[in-house]
């Protein structure tokens, strides 16, 4: 959900900008219009905000799905998750490090340290 929030995030603060720079009024904004220079796809399709296509809306707010995806927000949605799996194998070598020493250590032996 937080990859899905941050994405969501900045394709808002994208849309935001792309809006100001071609002078959309307030009512005008989400009517499809989208910056084609920074767009990796944009489908007509799988729109989260209508309701009688089904559940893009789940997967809006779960996923941070949106039927418009530009070059920020699917690069921030991969690196998120590069860095929580960093951090997840950081922990687990950590874990394994303090238990390689507490049983060498009730063994009176010498510790096997595993590299990070």
């Amino acid at each position: 959900m937080a990859a899905g929030l941050l994405s969501s995030g900045i394709g808002f603060l994208e849309d935001y900008v792309w809006s100001a720079a071609i002078n959309l009024e307030a009512d005008d904004v989400g009517t499809g219009a989208f910056d084609p220079r920074r767009s990796v796809w944009h489908w007509d399709c799988c729109t989260p905000e209508n309701k009688a296509e089904g559940g893009w809306g789940l997967f809006s707010s779960l996923l941070g799905w949106r039927n418009n995806a530009t070059i920020s927000t699917v690069t921030m949605y991969c690196v998120y998750w590069v860095i929580v799996s960093g951090i997840l194998v950081a922990l687990r070598l950590r874990e394994s490090n303090r238990a390689a020493a507490k049983q060498a250590a009730a063994n009176d032996e010498e510790p096997v340290v595993v590299a990070a």
